[in-house]
């Protein structure tokens, strides 16, 4: 009886967990290499940490503590009282980063220009460009290009795994990609992104606002998402600083269920868009997210590819809740494709093949969905 009761409350409390937000109408900041005057005293006298381009376009600046070089966050919002410090403040806001300690932004003429603190030498022209249109172009369709994302959330094992399956293959260009480089339109070179294990929300802080619309846009627009342990529930529906690319929420905020094998067996589905994938297989895993539907109406439903048919439930995580739960998952949004993996298959002998599998069929098109 008790566990039947906290097994309704758990599923209660996932239900009311914020959908992925995604703020609208935000420019990019850019400066220009070449240096130009500094601030007078009545340019300074114009500096603000919080400042507006236009009606509902506000940019405020957050100097980052303990770097290793000196950094800002450029944050943006709708409103000029948004700035409040939620939780996963750079996911939900940070546009870009600005290469100072103490950035003075300030106007003269027309020119936005941004200086470091009031007695620099020189200025530099600060510039708001408009996000990069993410156009997936298959001309290229003999050979699949990958992106894959190394950056800050993404460590262990899996990158090189990765990199180890995939570099091999013929027709496939496989290359690095930053957070940075993804804000600034690196995916229009791709035709598939794969975020592999590390830590979902520290991906998301990773790529800010501007970074997480590139990605979902780009998979909207026709690529290919592959989402790992930290990449699958950076794709999930059910957190304000995920992807909202799947339709899928965590059964529990308690993740830290532990690290080995667990028994996975693959469904028809997972037959047909991942050859390789045995039947019944042992697959290493690590924490990944235990995740239900989220009932989104405004998502396709998840095909589940293969079902966890045993559990970790180690660090008085809820007991019960693994087994029978989705292991892999694939899904449509937009006109592109998504699978996403809560365990390990990079990483366990016998499953190498899972990647290729999973990015080829990621690279087809598929399907529009709303």
């Amino acid at each position: 009886m008790r566990a039947s009761l906290l097994l309704s409350l758990l599923a209660l409390l996932a239900t009311i967990l914020p959908a992925a937000e995604f703020a609208e109408g935000f420019r990019l900041p850019r400066m220009d290499p070449e240096e130009i005057a500094p601030a007078s005293a009545e340019d300074l006298a114009t500096a603000r940490d919080t400042f507006s381009l236009g009606a509902s376009s506000w940019y405020h600046l957050k100097p980052l503590q303990d770097t290793k070089s000196p950094t800002t966050e450029v944050l943006f919002s709708n409103r000029a009282d948004g700035f409040d410090e939620p939780r996963h403040q750079a996911a939900l806001q940070m546009v870009g980063r600005l290469p100072m300690k103490n950035p003075q932004v300030f106007k003269r003429g027309d020119d936005w220009l941004v200086q470091e603190g009031n007695d620099a030498s020189h200025a530099f022209r600060l510039r708001w460009i408009p996000p990069t249109p993410t156009i997936v172009s298959k001309e290229h369709a003999e050979t699949i290009r990958v992106a894959l994302y190394v950056d800050d959330g993404s460590f262990g094992a899996g990158v090189s795994r990765i990199e180890e399956q995939l570099g091999p293959q013929k027709n496939v260009a496989l290359r690095r990609v930053t957070a940075k480089q993804i804000r600034q339109g690196a995916l229009a070179q791709a035709d598939v992104v794969i975020f592999s294990g590390g830590s979902g929300s520290r991906q998301a802080n990773a790529l800010g606002l501007a970074g997480r619309v590139q990605v979902r846009e780009f998979v909207r627009q026709g690529g290919g998402y592959l989402g790992i342990c930290a990449g699958n529930y950076l794709a999930c529906e059910g957190f304000d600083w995920g992807l909202g690319l799947l339709n899928a929420r965590t059964k529990s905020s308690r993740w830290k269920r532990g690290v080995g094998n667990v028994q996975i067996e693959r469904t028809p589905a997972g037959q047909n868009e991942l050859p390789s994938l045995p039947e019944k297989s042992s697959i290493r895993y690590a924490n990944g997210p235990i995740f239900t539907d989220a009932q989104n109406p405004t998502l396709p439903p998840f095909t589940t590819l293969a079902w966890f048919r045993s559990e970790l439930a180690k660090n008085d995580t809820p007991v019960g809740i693994m087994t029978g739960s989705p292991a892999i998952a694939s899904a449509a949004f937009g006109r592109g494709r998504v699978i996403c993996s809560s365990a390990h298959p990079e990483q366990t002998p016998g499953l190498e093949h899972f990647v290729e599998d999973a990015m080829r069929w990621l690279a087809q098109p598929s399907p529009r969905t709303p």
